[in-house]
């Protein structure tokens, strides 16, 4: 009988955890139709493994053009302020000027991303009408209604110039092999 109550109260905590638990997919699946993975990485630094990034778009179908989705499954802990300090350094590093309007996206970023623990995600998403759309483990936190934000931030992981080639090759799906970004120095 013990046995019994335990298996139905395991059943129970169990079902209201799945239900209680955030959709990820709900902050993707409402700003990317038919959202589908694109691919996947691991971006290391020094042999630390960082964060396993995940890239979405409509059927799987990565276009510039289009909506798409980047979520971070961070893998050790990271301060907010940190994560956007190193964002604009290295949208910086991808041509962004130094100015009023760097500074101001620096801020926002600032107001915006949370302190982050191992096991913790954090999206992105790029929407083509100029808003990039920020949600953790499934709720919104934020957005930054300016459009080149969009195109400066995800350039990060997707320029041709990106500071991991290997990490922007798995995400587009062009590499299909283990990642391996020892000389990358990149936290976001």
């Amino acid at each position: 009988m013990r046995l019994k109550m335990l298996l139905i109260a395991g059943l129970a905590l169990w079902s209201s955890v799945a239900l209680a638990a955030p959709k990820k997919d709900e902050c993707i699946a409402e700003h990317v139709p038919h959202a589908k993975e694109v691919g996947h990485g691991r971006m290391t630094f020094l042999g630390l493994n960082l964060y396993d990034a995940v890239l979405y778009a409509p059927g799987g179908e990565y276009d510039e053009e289009k909506p798409f989705a980047l979520t971070l499954i961070y893998l050790r802990d990271f301060k907010g302020n940190r994560i956007a300090d190193e964002t604009s350094s290295e949208m910086k590093r991808l041509g962004l000027r130094e100015d009023d309007k760097s500074h101001m996206w620096n801020v926002l970023m600032k107001n915006i991303f949370p302190d982050v623990a191992a096991g913790d995600e954090v999206t992105g998403i790029y929407t083509p009408e100029g808003p990039t759309i920020f949600c953790e483990s499934g709720r919104r936190i934020g957005v930054i209604k300016d459009k080149d934000f969009g195109e400066h931030f995800f350039g990060i992981w997707l320029d041709d110039n990106a500071k991991s080639a290997a990490l922007r090759q798995q995400l587009l799906g062009e590499d299909h092999e283990e990642n391996n970004n020892a000389g990358a120095r990149h936290v976001p």
